[in-house]
């Protein structure tokens, strides 16, 4: 594995991440907010309380699956993919083993 990128840079992509999801799960949730006192007030009848509550759970879980496939897609850049196992570590973790340079799961070195 080379170093060529360091640690804290490793640290900053998987930051870069956080913030616009964090945008979008702000304005998500005040978006249905906002829908539901209006569906209250009366203006939006027509939406019921299964679809305001089905469209919560798939904006979380859409989010969620970005999330993680964004920082596995990090740390595939960094050259975290074990040629062993084939495994890329968890964003959890994924510092870590780029520290220490071994796969947390089979325990090969990145090469």
């Amino acid at each position: 594995m080379s170093k060529q990128k360091s640690l804290e840079d490793l640290e900053a992509d998987l930051k870069k991440v956080d913030r616009p999801v964090n945008r979008a799960l702000f304005l998500g949730l005040g978006l249905f907010v906002v829908m539901n006192l209006f569906r209250e007030k009366g203006y939006l009848q027509f939406i019921s309380d299964n679809f305001l509550v089905a469209m919560l759970v798939v904006f979380i879980s859409a989010l969620v699956i970005y999330t993680a496939r964004k920082k596995n897609r990090i740390a595939n850049d960094y050259g975290l993919r074990c040629h062993g196992c084939n495994r890329t570590p968890k964003a959890g973790i994924a510092q870590a083993a780029y520290a220490d340079g071994v796969c947390p799961y089979c325990g090969k070195e990145y090469e």
